[in-house]
């Protein structure tokens, strides 16, 4: 297994043979307000993707830890193929399928996808106020 950070949470996993992209913020840098009610005052995300989006859009699945901007931008929303393998928590499958995503599996119990098991995903599920 591989995995390189990208940025903030946004990861690339190399993992039997398949690149899977985890939680894509692909805005560019200073584009979204800060979250309110958090330390940090600053636009973010704070710098600029350091690879190109197009490293990331050729993953062959997208895993979501939850839908919070910082983890699933509107970016991401808009350029990532909408059939693309996406893996989510439950919670998040209805907003998920609403930005146009069609080939969407909830993860709550261990499940598999080409000889990869994932025994659940979780994140923050509480919406930001």
């Amino acid at each position: 297994m591989d995995i390189q950070l990208i940025r903030h949470a946004t990861v690339i996993i190399n993992i039997g043979g398949r690149k899977i992209l985890l939680d894509p913020m692909l805005n560019g840098a200073r584009t979204m307000t800060a979250v309110p009610g958090v330390a940090n005052t600053s636009d973010n995300p704070l710098v600029d993707l350091p690879v190109d989006p197009e490293m990331l859009t050729n993953a062959e699945a997208v895993m979501v830890t939850h839908t919070h901007r910082d983890h699933f931008d509107d970016t991401a929303m808009q350029i990532l193929p909408h059939d693309i393998p996406l893996f989510c928590q439950p919670v998040d499958e209805e907003k998920i399928r609403a930005a146009g995503f069609t080939n969407i599996q909830s993860i709550d119990k261990p499940s598999q996808w080409n000889g990869i098991t994932s025994t659940g995903l979780r994140g923050v599920t509480a919406p930001v106020k």
